[in-house]
């Protein structure tokens, strides 16, 4: 009982971790006159990585990855990843404060469904990990699946509004973050029985490769469009694609009794509905106002 709560915590304090980083990024991520046409181009992270505000969001998400890490090597992905999905609360809050505006009844209410959500399904599924590994073959078909998901995003990203192409990346963004917290997962249990099999165990690198292009799309997203448009997809598509992976691939067990699939069910789309009411709230489209007045007075 107490590695769980230990998880609880550790995810916990990665979601404040991840928030800080997502806001530092945020950040670093708005265009200037000095790169105007970057989007969705390698070229994009040597810009971002010339900024201190970058750096120091990938500093903090390092620390947000080894609280992710500890956390996954003692619960299930259909555990952590909903508990991490609530960074954006803290990102809420943290802009509310910048803006020294009180948080609305609306934002009330979403953030409310999330924390209800997450709560009442982690009771009600009393998710538990398998003990068997995935299979190779379990691995093929996940990852394939989900890069073909990412291709047809990104490609489908490529036209239409701000907004859509926003969405579409962000979408991608959390799609890999979930097939990264999958390889995580692996990783972290490997390292609970010898450090050193870490870096022989191909999930790692693997990992680190798939966590690099899935930061790439979010920084991409955030400039694509307005916040309002990314920040819901980002933060409801990864949960809900770790649970699905968490069960499928690595045989996690929920309670599968009709009433219990069904409050399941429900709850997760309680968690979903608040992180979009969240997601969609005036605090981040006024953000995304206050960088787009930044770029146009360093272009002035």
């Amino acid at each position: 009982m107490g590695g769980v709560w230990l998880a609880y915590v550790c995810a916990g304090a990665g979601a404040a971790a991840n928030a800080a980083a997502s806001l530092l990024q945020r950040s670093a991520a708005a265009p200037t006159a000095a790169d105007p046409a970057t989007s969705l181009r390698v070229k994009l992270m040597a810009v971002l990585l010339r900024r201190p505000r970058y750096l120091a969001g990938v500093g903090v998400m390092a620390v947000a990855f080894l609280l992710q890490a500890t956390a996954l090597s003692r619960a299930p992905l259909s555990v952590v990843q909903p508990i991490l999905a609530l960074e954006l609360l803290i990102v809420l809050a943290a802009l509310r404060l910048q803006d020294r505006r009180a948080v609305t009844a609306h934002e009330w209410a979403g953030a409310a469904a999330a924390i209800a959500g997450v709560g009442g399904f982690i009771a009600v599924a009393a998710p538990a990990p398998s003990s068997a590994a995935p299979a190779a073959l379990g691995w093929v078909v996940t990852a394939g699946l989900v890069w073909a998901a990412v291709a047809w995003l990104v490609l489908a990203a490529r036209r239409g509004s701000a907004m859509r192409r926003a969405a579409l990346l962000a979408t991608a963004a959390a799609v890999l973050f979930a097939l990264t917290a999958a390889f995580m997962r692996v990783m972290a249990e490997t390292a609970g029985r010898s450090l050193p099999a870490v870096f022989t165990t191909w999930q790692t690198y693997a990992m680190a490769a798939t966590g690099v292009l899935a930061a790439f799309l979010a920084a991409n997203a955030f400039r694509a469009g307005p916040l309002t448009s990314s920040q819901p997809p980002l933060t409801v598509v990864d949960p809900l694609v770790s649970v699905a992976i968490g069960l499928v691939l690595f045989g996690d067990r929920l309670r599968s009794s009709g009433p219990a699939i069904l409050f399941e069910v429900v709850f997760l789309a309680v968690m979903a509905g608040g992180l979009v009411v969240v997601g969609r709230a005036q605090a981040f489209a006024a953000e995304r106002e206050r960088r787009a007045a930044e770029a146009r007075r360093l272009a002035a």
